[in-house]
């Protein structure tokens, strides 16, 4: 069976375009966020946004490409936001605890803007091959950086920092994901950040 397109049919060049294709995928996070990812159909997107089923079509060929623009927006933002904190942490020399909270404490902060869709994304839909390698890229890139700043800014002596760096990349992505998703009663985010602190504190036998 041929795989489906799960890319844009055409790129927006016009500003009318361009707000038209922000209007779909408004509606389509409203949509996945209320009724879920199988049960939201390109008709309730068009309905939603206030456009016909026609001009939808324009612009993606199903709702998997509908998807996979909105988690290119999460992945850009998220790039944007760690990126910053990371370039930040080379200039000012920033111990690694302090690192890793801020980092914690945004990815959190992101990723509750819209928890339901951010589980719509990652765990309702199957995520195609390629936005696959795109956020294994970001986590790798992000990792490499980390290690860099662990052994050449903060002389860390860690024997071998770029998989230390991966792992904690994993960890932590792992550990905030769980938050989000599953929302367990009585644990304020102020306290997930502080225990994924000392845990990283304790993986790298900081005191």
């Amino acid at each position: 069976m041929p795989k489906k397109p799960v890319k844009p049919r055409k790129l927006p060049v016009q500003e009318r375009s361009n707000n038209t294709v922000d209007v779909i995928l408004e509606a389509a996070a409203r949509i996945f966020m209320e009724k879920g990812y199988a049960a939201g159909t390109t008709n309730h997107i068009a309905h939603k946004a206030g456009v016909s089923i026609g001009s939808l079509y324009q612009y993606f060929p199903n709702k998997d490409a509908i998807l996979v623009s909105l988690a290119e927006q999460h992945l850009e933002s998220a790039m944007d936001e760690i990126s910053e904190i990371l370039s930040e942490a080379e200039a000012d020399n920033t111990s690694i605890v302090k690192l890793i909270r801020k980092i914690v404490d945004a990815m959190i902060r992101m990723h509750m803007q819209a928890p339901r869709l951010h589980q719509v994304i990652f765990e309702e839909a199957p995520l195609p091959d390629d936005l696959k390698y795109q956020l294994n890229t970001f986590e790798d890139a992000i990792a490499e950086t980390l290690s860099q700043i662990m052994d050449q800014n903060l002389k860390m002596d860690i024997e071998r920092p770029l998989l230390a760096a991966r792992l904690m990349v994993r960890i932590v992505e792992s550990l905030t994901h769980w938050y989000v998703i599953e929302e367990p009663e009585g644990v304020a985010s102020q306290d997930i950040i502080d225990e994924i602190t000392t845990i990283s504190s304790r993986y790298f036998r900081i005191k």
